[in-house]
């Protein structure tokens, strides 16, 4: 029996917070479970990756969250236009150091072009060291062809994962990492649900981090201590409500804003309920175990997915009736647009988005965060400032 089975509530969250912490420059967790799964690592950059194929065929996928504040991308920075996000240059730092020497391969999808842009940068300079995966999802999705086309890329992906493995693929393997899948976001759903109906009792800063660790922790490692810090977090004596603003992050789907940035603005005045960031690490729901083939089962539940998604444009999804069910089905009284600087989908949603918050007389105020930044007076003055003048009107 592993040490981590017979560890409390808080050991486990303070296990998630070392777990999470080691996951941004050191990675020992993940060497660790690379020599005890004997399994090759995969880092893989935001939004969605089909984690269930990785763990298939002998892979263990870790999401790469960047440096954020952990490593100056001192080197990295002259790669790129100084017009470009934060998060491609930590990760290219990264590999730089050798922070990320450990793994096998990295793994891209097309959701921007400074991500597709990074792929080829790493696979060019790099391409001796590991095995870059480059995942093209359909770009228009209520096209016919678009599940015939993400089931050939899926099956390509398997046969890149097969060639660093030696693995087969075996179906039934797959159908037991989607039910283990699904668990792992059952799990989350009942916390961010927690979180939702009773904001007071849990900080979003606790269930930002559970959301973390749940993104670069084995799978069924995470689903054995995430169930038991559930019943804990159930069994929590009740806290005491206080005159906050429940408040909805939207806009951080892919950069992570540092920690201190969320916790600021629920000192300001906000019971922070959820975010895009972690919003995004259950999107894509339940996926059927029972299909008959389960990568039909993961096709369908990328294509078919009713609720947006930042990077994948769906022209059947109506974004501003979404945008208008999801605050009221949150009882949110404001929004705060986090957007990461020059970051083109984020500022792309935010124009669609406040036309219809504005439709609804939804307040809301738009902060620019970076994943590495130290100063925080900025964002905190507009917070207070923007929840003082909400309290003044209830």
């Amino acid at each position: 029996m592993n040490a981590e089975t017979k560890l409390s509530g808080p050991e486990i969250l303070d296990y998630f917070k070392d777990v999470v912490e080691d996951a941004y420059v050191t990675f020992n967790f993940a060497k660790q479970w690379k020599e005890e799964y004997k399994m090759k690592l995969l880092g893989y950059y935001p939004v969605y990756f089909p984690e269930e194929i990785a763990y298939a065929m002998g892979v263990l996928p870790i999401k790469l969250f960047g440096g954020v504040g952990r490593i100056e991308p001192s080197e990295a920075t002259s790669r790129f236009q100084s017009f470009t996000c934060s998060i491609p240059k930590t990760i290219l730092q990264l590999v730089m150091s050798g922070s990320l020497d450990s793994f096998d391969a990295l793994a891209f999808t097309n959701i921007c072009d400074v991500a597709r842009n990074l792929a080829f940068v790493i696979h060019r300079n790099y391409g001796n060291k590991f095995r870059v995966i480059y995942l093209h999802y359909p770009i228009n999705n209520v096209l016919p062809s678009a599940s015939k086309y993400m089931k050939e890329e899926y099956e390509r992906l398997i046969n890149e994962l097969s060639q660093i493995t030696g693995n087969k693929y075996d179906p039934e393997v797959l159908r037991k990492y989607i039910i283990l899948g699904n668990r792992k976001r059952q799990i989350l759903r009942e916390l961010l649900e927690i979180k939702v109906n009773k904001p007071w009792n849990m900080p979003f800063d606790e269930l930002f981090t559970v959301f973390l660790a749940s993104m670069v922790m084995p799978v069924d490692k995470f689903v054995e201590l995430g169930s038991k810090y559930l019943e804990y977090v159930k069994g929590r004596p009740e806290e005491k409500p206080v005159e906050r603003i429940r408040t909805v992050i939207l806009g951080d789907f892919c950069e992570q804003p540092p920690l201190q940035l969320f916790k600021i603005i629920e000192m300001s005045g906000a019971y922070i309920l959820i975010s895009d960031y972690i919003k995004n690490a259950i999107w894509i729901g339940d996926i059927d175990a029972n299909e008959k083939d389960p990568i039909d089962a993961m096709v369908k539940a990328y294509v078919n997915n009713p609720t947006p998604l930042t990077t994948r444009y769906h022209p059947a999804i109506n974004k501003h009736e979404f945008i208008k069910k999801y605050v009221k089905d949150m009882n949110a009284n404001a929004v705060i647009f986090l957007t990461p600087k020059f970051c083109e989908p984020s500022l792309y949603d935010h124009m669609i988005y406040r036309l219809a918050l504005d439709s609804i007389k939804m307040p809301y105020v738009r902060i620019d965060y970076e994943e590495g930044m130290t100063s925080f007076e900025q964002p905190r003055t507009m917070a207070e400032t923007f929840f003082e003048s909400l309290l003044f009107e209830l």
